[in-house]
């Protein structure tokens, strides 16, 4: 995620949250080696009510990263 985006996020003491979806594993002709991951981010359901017993209340977002892990 880059800071622009972090800018749309309501964070939970600058947690953001995440879930990821899938690992890849990338391999070259030249045997480089990636380790992918798609992240799909959520973020406070309302910014009145964003919890629930302790746990945050969240919805998943159309922001999605696909980062090297």
């Amino acid at each position: 995620m880059n800071p622009k985006e972090l800018l749309e996020y309501l964070t939970d003491e600058g947690i953001c949250y995440g879930q990821i979806y899938l690992l890849i594993k990338v391999e070259t002709a030249k045997e480089n080696i990636d380790n992918l991951a798609l992240i799909w981010w959520y973020n406070f359901k309302s910014t009145k009510n964003q919890y629930y017993n302790g746990c945050p209340r969240l919805k998943l977002t159309e922001l999605y990263n696909i980062v090297n892990v």
